[in-house]
């Protein structure tokens, strides 16, 4: 066998190679194009001898997204709280502390230089105060905006799931 006989072989091996898992990913598509397509068949079938007529309900998918843009817009406040807001004051609370910490040469050790100073302890108490703090706003706030703004399922579950 010559050297291009082995590069075409080579080549055609290659090939069925990708051409499998080409086939693979092709296989997940359709089956998640099916599903729903499955669903809707069920859904029809049954509504047609359960009913007599084909009723899909749009009304209440329109319902369920009525409110979506103010759902939005709490839903880009949390995230921005919870990105921007906490890593800032997590940043700044990881840096700062370390001035608080006392600076002991390995020449000058003693058992009191392994306690804690007080101020560092008041810092980290504060700090975890407004955690807490936050942490209680974060849950309270959504939940009473979402039971006074009277939303669908669906946008409060986008807003609920964003707390998780």
């Amino acid at each position: 066998m010559s050297a291009l006989d082995l590069a075409a072989i080579n080549k055609i091996e290659d090939e069925s190679s990708s051409s499998s898992i080409d086939q693979q990913n092709d296989d997940n598509k359709k089956v998640s194009i099916a599903f729903p397509i499955k669903i809707f068949r069920i859904l029809a079938i049954t509504d047609l001898f359960e009913l007599g007529t084909i009723d899909f309900r749009f009304d209440v998918i329109l319902w369920n997204f009525s409110n979506l843009s103010a759902c939005l817009h709490l839903w880009l406040y949390l995230f921005i709280s919870a990105c921007i807001g906490v890593y800032c004051c997590f940043h700044f609370w990881a840096y700062k502390r370390l001035s608080f910490i006392p600076i002991v040469s390995s020449l000058n050790t003693t058992e009191k230089s392994n306690k804690k100073p007080t101020s560092l302890l008041i810092f980290d108490s504060i700090w975890f105060t407004f955690y807490c703090l936050y942490i209680g706003l974060f849950l309270f706030f959504p939940v009473h905006y979402i039971l006074a703004e009277n939303y669908p399922i669906v946008t409060r579950i986008i807003i609920l799931i964003e707390q998780v």
